[in-house]
């Protein structure tokens, strides 16, 4: 089954003024979390909104799982 959640920048051009699309804009860097929100504030896609992978995306940090970057908790 194709994927139809995914479309090109040709597309998403001719629906930006769709008042049902969202576009949330999730660029981050591990080594830096604070990185995709300052990209996000100098440029990003006309009504997109910052999705943090950290602070928006993840659930509550609690302890349980080691970390998955290597080097980092060793």
């Amino acid at each position: 089954m194709p994927f139809t959640t995914l479309i090109d920048s040709e597309a998403l051009a001719d629906r930006l003024s769709d008042p049902d699309l969202v576009i949330a804009d999730c660029r981050f860097d591990l080594k830096d979390a604070t990185w995709g929100h300052r990209e996000y504030e100098a440029i990003h896609i006309p009504g997109a909104v910052y999705a943090s992978l950290e602070s928006d995306l993840s659930g509550e940090k609690n302890g349980l799982l080691p970390p998955s970057v290597p080097g980092i908790g060793t």
